[in-house]
């Protein structure tokens, strides 16, 4: 079952008071133009909830939404009351249709503004003036947030925000999608899918408001090396959020703060340049970087999934443990890592591991099981009949003097008689506190395989990470 609701606190405030924008503009030497906002979709779903709250005489531009059910065919019409803003979405988690439906028909607000490279969130926040939104308060409904996109600038890119919201509710997984048309021609950013811990709170106290911005650019601004990045660098991405900011707030660039990795969809286009190596979609393969005290490092993330979406651009996952500023490259023949796509995982660091007894999976066709036994528990769970290629179920655990990591690969088409693999142990900031090793033996096409590796370390860590070293092909 699909829900759509909005919950707005104070309706009485002035949505979208481009008055008030423009002195702030001003104040802090942003460039603007006249304010022209613009609602977009992917397709059309009707509106549960009305009010009749119209907007303030002094609003200074019209406000127009644009329902979409192709890039290309676009009608609009003059937003004139607060229940034409777009919605936050409920669909059950369980519900995939759901999902996809409510992302597919989720609004992008369209503002012709234009904001300096690293501007920072809370003047993006207070230029677009919205009023706050309140989550429902659920673990078991993701919550599909609408966004506010600015339009294009060679000279600064785009910028992506949520609405303000209430608060965070802990547990709850928010995705927050961009209309397929407002994604600039360079590529850009199209999904942010994150979830906060159950046990997570706030720190420093409650925030008034908590909100994501993410700046996207096909450069990295002039003010941040660059020096780090292997490749050729497509696409910058700048997330911030209250409490990167004033310290107070939920701080989403702990780890430990997650309940799952964070991913990021991000589109990028193909290329013909000789020097790029790409996919067997034809998709260039993407090395992300993070900034972690002020240099970039590739440690704690990765492209998970690349797909083919049309003749000149692909669609990719990055899966980080945190959000942060991250930078996307096109990695060049000349300099190629060990790891690709498939080819990256992340774990879960659980409490201390005794003996494990890992129950080897026979082949992707069949349900298999992997046992865990620790301080004399056993803890089983399935796998998927036919899981996609990579790593899943991975978990680490710190033993006596070592630190051992268990999980499951599935390869690909092309079977391997040795698969060597790397295991990185990171703190809670995704800085590598010590690496080890493992690796998978004689595994078949599309075949799934239980693995162990073992790192010498017996301090703490926050989570862990493996990928493809090397490999010998049967």
């Amino acid at each position: 079952m699909l829900i759509r609701k909005i919950v707005v606190i104070s309706i009485v405030l002035i949505v979208f008071n481009f008055a008030q924008a423009s002195a702030l503009l001003n104040n802090n030497s942003i460039s603007s133009t006249t304010s022209d906002v613009t609602a977009l979709a992917n397709s059309t779903l009707s509106s549960a909830t009305q009010t009749t709250s119209t907007l303030s005489n002094t609003t200074q531009s019209t406000i127009t939404p644009v329902v979409s059910s192709t890039v290309n065919n676009i009608v609009s019409s003059p937003i004139t009351a607060i229940n034409q803003l777009p919605e936050i979405i409920m669909a059950e988690k369980i519900d995939t249709e759901a999902i996809n439906t409510a992302i597919n028909s989720q609004f992008s607000i369209l503002l012709n503004t234009l904001f300096p490279p690293l501007t920072d969130g809370q003047t993006i926040i207070n230029a677009i003036g919205m009023p706050i939104y309140t989550l429902t308060n659920s673990t078991s409904d993701i919550a599909i947030i609408p966004t506010v996109v600015t339009t294009i600038n060679s000279t600064s890119g785009q910028f992506v925000a949520t609405p303000p919201l209430a608060k965070i509710i802990p547990g709850q997984e928010m995705i927050i999608p961009v209309a397929d048309s407002l994604i600039p021609s360079f590529g850009g950013l199209k999904e942010i899918d994150v979830q906060s811990s159950p046990t997570a709170t706030s720190t420093g106290g409650t925030a008034p408001e908590e909100w994501l911005t993410a700046e996207v650019d096909n450069k990295i601004p002039s003010s941040i090396p660059a020096d780090d990045i292997d490749g050729t660098i497509i696409l910058f991405l700048n997330i911030q959020y209250p409490y990167e900011q004033t310290g107070v707030g939920f701080n989403w660039g702990n780890p430990a703060n997650h309940a799952k990795p964070p991913t990021l969809t991000m589109v990028v286009n193909k290329t013909s340049s000789l020097v790029i190596q790409n996919d067997d979609s034809g998709c260039p393969i993407i090395d992300a970087y993070t900034l972690s005290a002020g240099a970039w490092t590739d440690n704690g993330l990765g492209e998970i999934s690349s797909a083919s979406i049309s003749p000149t651009q692909c669609q990719i996952k990055i899966q980080s443990q945190h959000l942060s500023k991250f930078a996307l490259s096109m990695r060049h023949i000349g300099t190629i890592k060990k790891t690709g796509p498939d080819q990256f995982g992340i774990g879960t660091a659980v409490s201390i591991l005794g003996n494990i007894n890992l129950v080897q999976a026979a082949s992707a066709t069949t349900n298999n099981t992997i046992t865990t036994t620790s301080n004399n528990s056993t803890a089983s769970y399935s796998t998927i009949a036919d899981p996609s290629t990579g790593f899943s179920n991975i978990q680490c655990g710190k033993g006596t003097s070592y630190a051992l990591m268990i999980g499951q690969y599935t390869g690909g088409s092309i079977p391997y008689r040795t698969i060597f693999l790397k295991m990185m142990l990171l703190d809670s900031a995704g800085h590598v506190l010590t690496t080890g090793n493992g690796h998978i033996s004689d595994i078949g096409a599309y075949e799934t395989k239980s693995f162990n590796a073992i790192a010498r370390y017996d301090k703490d860590f926050t989570s862990c990470q493996v990928q493809v070293d090397t490999s010998i092909p049967k």
